[in-house]
């Protein structure tokens, strides 16, 4: 094993030991074909999957037929060398409300040959939202009628 070879297997070890310790987060990494070769983080636990649930697969076959077309346009951003956002609710459970981040992988030359997708369950942080607006709103029809 070469050190170049040595400090590639720390680098992606270190890597792995910290993504399984941010708990809502998914990280996926893809190739130039969209196929997946990396996935970790913590919020695979903590829905059950492993890293093998995903690798071999393409990033838009995760998100299901509704959301395929749009997650395909990320990935071809990311690819592109752009940042891209996108939202949308699970398709094995709809109540379930993923944000994902795309963001282009470059070798240590600068070309882009992959992308990552950071993805995080919000659906937590969605609900919490919406009970402070349904709140907030109450408030403010109290005021109204104080008045």
């Amino acid at each position: 094993m070469t050190a170049e070879t040595a400090k590639a297997t720390s680098d992606e070890t270190g890597f792995q030991l910290q993504a399984d310790h941010l708990p809502g987060l998914i990280l996926l990494a893809f190739d130039a074909e969209l196929r997946m070769w990396a996935a970790a983080g913590g919020g695979l636990r903590a829905h059950g999957w492993t890293e093998q649930d995903f690798i071999g697969l393409t990033v838009p076959e995760i998100a299901g037929s509704s959301q395929a077309e749009a997650i395909r346009a990320c990935c071809l951003a990311a690819l592109a060398g752009e940042c891209t956002e996108h939202g949308f609710s699970g398709y094995e459970d709809p109540t379930r409300q993923w944000s994902l981040t795309f963001v282009p992988l470059a070798d240590p030359s600068g070309v882009v040959s992959g992308g990552m997708a950071l993805c995080r369950d919000i659906t937590e942080q969605a609900r919490a939202e919406q009970l402070l607006r349904s709140s907030q709103r109450q408030l403010a029809e109290v005021q109204r009628i104080a008045r």
